[in-house]
């Protein structure tokens, strides 16, 4: 991932890629998670608490930093 060090990551958000037809978007879905620790380069989320809040699929992991400036995405799976 493309992003500040660690120690400057402010917010970590799932947002599922989205899937649109006739102007409906039946998928679209934006999840901030907690950042649970921090040791070196290594920062620990929890998982959305359920899958109604997260249904199982492929979300893309976005780190943003004080500005709100996000890291380039990285596809994670929830099952």
């Amino acid at each position: 991932m493309t992003t500040s060090p660690p120690g400057q990551v402010k917010k970590a958000v799932l947002l599922a890629p989205t899937t649109a037809t006739h102007a409906v978007n039946t998928s679209q879905r934006h999840l901030e998670l907690r950042i649970v620790h921090r040791e070196g380069n290594t920062i620990g989320l929890q998982a959305p608490p359920s899958a109604n809040d997260a249904p199982p699929g492929h979300y893309m992991l976005f780190l943003l930093d004080e500005k709100g400036v996000p890291s380039t995405a990285t596809f994670v799976s929830l099952r």
